[in-house]
């Protein structure tokens, strides 16, 4: 059957969404990109094609550090990032955040972590930033 990650991070098997929690955690972990705009999940010494409709990457949650001018963004394969100025912020037309840690890495927001940065989301003459404490980063 088809294995597919849908634009909200929601896997599924042949349009059935996986309920467990567990098999998510461990499938975000598996990816692994074969081509570009072609992924695979491997497991062990085997390799399964999967639809991605739009990341294999999302922010599942955020540590904010006012103190420290820091925000840690906890990834869907359980990478921690740090913020710094590097990293850019886009929202879509759709209303969805985004965020690149580099020119290679596109990573969306899941809702709930995007509501939880909106109470830091600030407007200076039009234009959008995220700042926290000294820390301030542009949103395109």
């Amino acid at each position: 059957g088809k294995i597919k990650l849908d634009k909200n991070g929601i896997w599924s098997h042949d349009n059935v969404p996986f309920v467990h929690e567990g098999m998510s955690r461990f499938f975000n972990k598996s990816i692994i990109q074969v081509s570009e705009n072609n992924y695979h999940l491997k497991i062990q010494n085997s390799e399964v094609p999967i639809e991605v409709e739009d990341v294999i990457l999302w922010v599942t949650d955020l540590d904010i550090f006012p103190e420290k001018s820091q925000i840690l963004l906890h990834l869907s394969d359980e990478k921690i990032i740090k913020t710094d100025e590097a990293i850019k912020f886009l929202i879509n037309s759709n209303d969805e955040l985004y965020c690149y840690p580099d020119e290679f890495t596109k990573v969306k927001f899941t809702r709930k972590s995007y509501n939880f940065l909106i109470n830091y989301i600030t407007e200076e003459k039009g234009n959008f930033f995220i700042q926290v404490g000294k820390l301030k980063l542009p949103i395109n």
